[in-house]
């Protein structure tokens, strides 16, 4: 009864990777709440004697409530409101209720993932319809009101997911509803867009703190939806910036047909060429996209992986995170500031032991060995090297530090596989040399890479790559994914534009050359720094660290790359072996 995990033994940065919701025996229902993301034609039974598509009463695979146009607020007999969606909702457990039993229908309802879709129809409705909704309110108050999900827990949900709102003011029928606007997005939309996405985690992060067994997935559609639409033709589209079907300028006048009060329109020859269907709506073919990305590791199946050390954490069906930044394989790697591998091994066996106790031997095995490992692991002990006061160094031969290193991970591996893990992902180190922290080293060649580091991070990933071979052939079950992250990352930095960025080699975020220096606020010694306009302009966020969005398309390598890149499984085909 309990889903696959993920325990994370990652250093430096977190990856995507988390658990499947999936239980082990029965399945897992899904409702469906908001707007015309994920609207069924629901809006097609309003105002008739049904509530929802007549003749289904099968909900215990779920429910879809969504609807066309849905707001907060009502525009009563065109649109189901969020709370009446929520009403009917109330109305469903109860017959599943009746039909199954109390005890059955609570685990069905606790164990169910409720999917939203939340606020763009009502931040649009103040530019399309009379509204005094903003008068009413402020922006931070408007998205509590937003916000269902305590209703649905006091009934017993506890599996949120949530979608970032896209960038709806640069949609074909958005860009018309702003006169004189000539191809670039409306931004007093786009403005309120990224208002709501920076609020909503804060607002799902205070109710995980107040609500025991509350957990969440949010799934950043906004990004996903920006690569698309700025380029395009990376995702097999030719046009990003009409509708397939509709009239006016950028096909944006929404008559495609219908009931709608234009009736002429026009028709694109191949829908699979556009990203917009008609003014507001991706097409088929954008949807399978954003389906994938949502419904794989971070996408879905997936709830948020707690740290370890977090206060309250008991949870750890689901998967554990260990990672420390700035730690190492080896305990040397910043000694006393941070959680080396092994102690981060030690934690993984304690919450073996708290899993056993918790769902019986029996179980436990089952879930530890049908869980992902995923590793990050390497880049802080060669960067170390090259730090002030480090002593590391001089004590070794490349070729001994980086048996150090593998030695350190080979014992790791070797004792999660003893206590049943069988399944491990790992990248190879990335470019180091130079990312922007590193060609500040560089004093000699202004701008080059720092390659003293390079011969370190060659050798790592060539007996890295060797060790998981052998012990494919030497542990029985053994399966593993190697994903090749240094050529990926190299790549971006020196060809940007083939990736959707304009900057390679500077970060987002920092001071010094190429911002290198990193102190980008918190804690650090320098507190002042240089920050970007746009961070999706650039490949690093800050001197070491990528943006959200280069992360985002290296999660998808690492999801559902190729052999040749994530071999000899991806991380997909991972969590699907049994």
């Amino acid at each position: 009864m309990y889903p696959q995990a993920v325990y994370m033994i990652i250093l430096t940065t977190v990856i995507f990777c988390a658990a499947h919701f999936k239980p082990l025996e029965k399945h897992v229902a899904l409702f469906v709440f908001v707007d015309s993301l994920y609207d069924p034609v629901n809006n097609n039974y309003i105002n008739t004697i049904t509530e929802y598509q007549p003749g289904v009463h099968n909900n215990e695979c779920g429910v879809n409530f969504a609807s066309a146009g849905a707001l907060v607020q009502s525009h009563q007999g065109f649109v189901v409101d969020l709370d009446t969606q929520l009403s009917y909702f109330k109305k469903v457990e109860k017959q599943i209720r009746s039909k199954l039993g109390v005890r059955e229908a609570k685990e069905l309802i606790s164990s169910a993932v409720y999917l939203f879709n939340v606020g763009g129809n009502d931040y649009l409705s103040p530019f399309t319809f009379n509204s005094s909704l903003y008068d009413k309110c402020s922006k931070k108050e408007y998205v509590g009101m937003l916000m269902g999900d305590q209703e649905i827990y006091k009934i017993g949900g506890r599996k949120f997911g949530f979608g970032s709102l896209l960038p709806l003011g640069c949609l074909p029928g958005t860009k018309i509803l702003e006169q004189g606007n000539k191809g670039s997005c409306f931004e007093e939309v786009t403005s309120l867009m990224k208002l709501h996405n920076r609020e909503l985690p804060k607002a799902l992060q205070a109710i995980q703190s107040q609500l025991k067994g509350f957990i969440y997935s949010k799934h950043d559609l906004y990004a996903s939806f920006s690569r698309r639409s700025e380029n395009p033709s990376k995702y097999g589209f030719k046009e990003a910036d009409l509708g397939c079907c509709g009239s006016g300028l950028y096909r944006g006048v929404y008559s495609c047909g219908g009931k709608r009060g234009v009736k002429e329109f026009e028709l694109c020859d191949d829908v699979n060429d556009y990203f917009f269907f008609d003014s507001y709506h991706p097409t088929e073919k954008a949807y399978k996209q954003f389906a994938k990305l949502m419904w794989s590791a971070e996408y879905a199946k997936l709830p948020y992986i707690p740290p370890y050390l977090q206060p309250g954490n008991h949870e750890y069906t689901y998967g554990v995170n260990f990672a420390s930044a700035g730690a190492g394989a080896l305990l040397e790697t910043r000694q006393g500031l941070v959680i080396d591998l092994k102690t981060q091994l030690g934690y993984f066996k304690n919450v073996s032991r708290l899993l056993s106790q918790k769902l019986g031997d029996k179980k436990a095995k089952v879930l530890l060995s049908r869980a992902v490992y995923s590793f990050s692991v390497g880049n802080n002990d060669y960067s170390f090297l090259f730090e002030k006061n480090s002593t590391v160094l001089p004590s070794y031969s490349a070729q001994q530090l980086v048996g150090l290193v593998i030695g350190n991970i080979t014992k790791v591996i070797q004792e999660i596989y003893e206590i049943g893990g069988r399944k491990f992902g790992f990248q190879s180190l990335e470019p180091l040399g130079c990312e922007p922290y590193a060609r500040v080293f560089e004093g000699t060649k202004p701008g080059a890479c720092f390659d003293k580091i390079t011969p370190f991070l060659k050798l790592h990933n060539k007996e890295l790559s060797m060790l998981l071979k052998k012990l494919q052939s030497k542990l029985d079950g053994f399966k593993y994914s190697l994903v090749e992250l240094h050529s990926l990352l190299q790549e971006m930095i020196d060809q940007p534009s083939n990736f959707g960025f304009k900057e390679g080699k500077v970060a987002c975020c920092g001071s010094g050359p190429y911002r290198g220096i990193s102190n980008c606020g918190g804690r650090r010694r320098v507190k002042e720094y240089e920050l970007c306009d746009n961070v999706s302009d650039y490949v690093f966020f800050d001197s070491g660290h990528p943006t959200e969005k280069a992360n985002q398309q290296i999660a998808e390598l690492t999801w559902s790359g190729k052999p040749s890149a994530t071999g000899p499984y991806n991380f997909k085909a991972l969590f699907d072996l049994k």
